[in-house]
């Protein structure tokens, strides 16, 4: 952790997020709500980009306040109904595509989503298909936005209404807390590990992993009767055929192992993660390391130059099943995993070898314990990595016990019926919650005012005025972020 981290956190961001409060509660009593709802976004986007704690009941509080001056009344459905709200548009990653392939299958389905989501969702309105009804809608005013979600509520009358949004969705929360009492309110718990905005909005809170259901009841101070576990399953791209190795590799003299996600989920806990694998190219020089996803550090410039040749960075792939399959094990990201690379993984029969970091990991896949893929201590993962790489036989016998692991699409849609039509439980939160203070000290360690800024400095800002200097110094590092960006292309 730095220091200068939990000093600026201390000294700026704290006293930041009280003067949007104040503000707040100000633009609330003079009927501002447009203002007030713009000051509670960034103060969630800060809470989250921080994450050193996960509830705040004074945003909470506002959002409820706000949303009982747009109560809107409704009756109730007998009929079973069930509305999908979206705020993230994104059919490759996440969760729209699992959730959507259930609903609009078993269910008269509603998706409702933003305008601009519109043209990148293909794979999710071909799942939706012509028997669902499908709404977009601005999002260029909070109160417009309230506003036509509440109307299409009024108009489609659901019974069940699942929730899918960013951390700081205020419309979103605004508009569905306003809701409660008045029907069936399921929150998606994507963001599980970090702070989000909603505690009113929803009347289920779904986790998909033992981890969340704690973090919600240690840290939210949510009831047990609240929360219910639905474990995801991978979206796994089968049919997609292997695009090419992006570098010279010779499968039958060397092994690759392969690594991916935001480089951020690497960066920390001393290194860790880059010295593991400088362990394994050191000690078994048929070895090749493949990392695709965003971002850059430079423990990852030292490593490829360190071993040229024998490290490679690359953009996310399309074939991301295809290059595992090619893979004679994938190592988890750490000190953050990656719970859906897990599954992944061990769908492809390919061990996700996995530092543990508290309880990041936990839950990724079915009786997880028994798949000697966790381990305490760097020496103990390294030994295994080398076991897969020397005994082929050893790494094939392990690909059923893998694959069989992964939860299927059928043990999710029975459990998403199962909660729709009979309020039911179908799996239990397991396991032993263990503090990580050390998790929370990652995020400070990125703390700074480049940091707020970026928060500040979102499309949209109705008060740029609030925070002139931190808004301006935001807008300027994206405008040269875009410039730096088009003469590198």
């Amino acid at each position: 952790m730095k220091s200068d981290g939990k000093k600026y956190y201390d000294k700026k961001v704290l006293p930041f997020l009280k003067k949007l409060k104040r503000k707040t509660e100000k633009y609330i009593a003079k009927g501002k709500y447009e203002r007030a709802l713009d000051d509670i976004s960034v103060a969630a986007n800060v809470l989250y980009e921080t994450n050193q704690y996960l509830y705040d009941e004074q945003l909470e509080r506002y959002t409820a306040q706000i949303s009982d001056k747009f109560s809107f009344s409704t009756p109730h459905s007998a009929k079973k109904k069930v509305l999908f709200f979206d705020g993230f548009g994104m059919e490759s990653r996440g969760l729209a595509k699992i959730y959507l392939s259930c609903l609009a299958d078993n269910y008269d389905t509603v998706y409702c989503t933003l305008k601009r989501f519109k043209d990148r969702i293909p794979a999710l309105l071909n799942i939706l298909g012509k028997r669902s009804k499908i709404y977009y809608i601005d999002d260029v005013s909070y109160v417009r936005k309230v506003k036509d979600i509440s109307d299409i509520i009024i108009k489609e009358n659901p019974s069940d209404m699942f929730i899918y949004i960013t951390p700081f969705d205020v419309s979103a929360i605004t508009a569905f807390t306003a809701y409660r009492g008045k029907g069936k309110r399921y929150l998606i718990n994507l963001t599980d590990h970090a702070f989000w905005l909603g505690r009113n909005a929803y009347d289920r809170l779904i986790e998909f992993r033992d981890y969340g259901a704690y973090l919600s009841l240690t840290e939210r101070k949510e009831t047990a009767k609240k929360i219910v576990k639905i474990p995801m399953y991978p979206d796994v791209k089968s049919d997609v055929e292997f695009l090419g190795f992006p570098f010279s590799f010779d499968s039958k003299t060397q092994k690759l192992f392969f690594s991916g996600g935001s480089v951020y989920k690497t960066i920390g806990k001393d290194g860790k993660f880059y010295k593991i694998v400088e362990r394994i190219l050191t000690e078994r020089e048929n070895t090749v390391f493949w990392y695709a996803g965003s971002g850059d550090c430079e423990e990852m410039i030292k490593l490829k130059n360190a071993f040229p040749h024998r490290v490679y960075h690359t953009a996310e792939r399309t074939d991301l099943y295809a290059v595992l399959k090619r893979c004679t094990f994938y190592l988890s990201t750490y000190p953050i995993c990656g719970n859906l690379m897990i599954q992944y993984a061990a769908a492809a029969g390919v061990a996700p070898l996995t530092l543990k970091n508290g309880n990041d990991a936990d839950g990724s896949l079915k009786e997880q314990d028994k798949l000697g893929i966790l381990f305490d201590d760097e020496k103990a993962l390294v030994s295994e990595a080398e076991k897969l790489i020397d005994d082929d036989n050893y790494r094939e016998n392990r690909k059923i016990e893998l694959i069989d692991s992964v939860m299927s699409k059928s043990d999710f849609d029975t459990a998403i019926i199962n909660l729709i039509d009979n309020g039911g439980k179908t799996f239990a939160v397991m396991g032993k919650y263990i503090e990580d203070k050390g998790f929370k000290n990652l995020y400070l360690a990125r703390v700074g005012f480049s940091l707020v800024a970026d928060c500040v400095a979102k499309k949209g800002r109705k008060n740029i005025f609030d925070f002139p200097i931190y808004y301006f110094c935001g807008c300027t590092k994206k405008a040269f972020g875009k410039i730096l960006k088009k003469n590198k292309g």
